[in-house]
């Protein structure tokens, strides 16, 4: 098993606990590298709220939400341990630190994210990626409360929700023609193979 230094082990918790929050919460890069570990951030005795000006989001308005619980204690984590870890005496007030001890910037964000998805999981994702996710999954699967998109990303209209919900549909017609393509073939290989005879048939045949 391969030996994790202390700044190994912190860069790798920072990462997945960054990905975790996308994930849940698709807030745009800019929101995201904004964010500070006081002010943003405020620790309840059980949960945590996040909270983003503004100037942070593409609507123009104020956003408040609970962390997911899930995430709770990894970043109560990632504060306490690993972030003093990374910043290595250093004062920085932003909450996401690389591994020099700096604010992430949003460039290396966006070069480190792609290779960590795919080293992991298996596909190269950019941050923007998270959010069309997102939108698209709430349009395919849940398409009756298809207007929420427009609150979870942040946007000031409904045009976003509804370009996901039709892009949604179309997935969905392309699945559903995908089925019955196979449905057919499947049909046709059964029709084309010769009917089993019977053991007595064949032995009198061969007589």
């Amino acid at each position: 098993m391969e030996y994790l230094s202390n700044k190994k082990r912190a860069i790798w918790f920072r990462q997945a606990l960054m990905i975790g929050f996308l994930i849940s919460r698709p807030v745009r890069r800019r929101a995201v590298l904004a964010m500070e570990a006081e002010g943003y951030l405020t620790d309840l005795p059980d949960a945590i709220s996040v909270t983003f000006e503004s100037k942070d989001m593409k609507d123009g308005k104020d956003r408040s939400f609970p962390l997911p619980k899930a995430l709770v204690e990894p970043m109560r984590n990632y504060l306490g341990v690993h972030r003093p870890l990374l910043l290595a005496g250093g004062t920085s007030v932003d909450l996401w630190i690389n591994q020099y001890g700096d604010p992430i910037t949003p460039d290396g964000f966006s070069r480190e994210l792609p290779k960590i998805m795919e080293r992991h999981l298996g596909i190269a994702m950019r941050p923007h990626a998270f959010r069309s996710v997102a939108a698209t999954s709430i349009a395919e699967f849940d398409p009756v409360h298809v207007n929420i998109i427009r609150d979870v990303l942040g946007h000031a209209t409904l045009d976003m929700a509804e370009k996901h919900y039709n892009r949604a549909s179309s997935l969905s017609a392309c699945n559903d023609l995908q089925s019955l393509v196979q449905n057919i073939r499947k049909s046709r290989r059964k029709k084309r193979r010769p009917p089993m005879r019977s053991a007595g048939l064949v032995a009198r045949s061969t007589r």
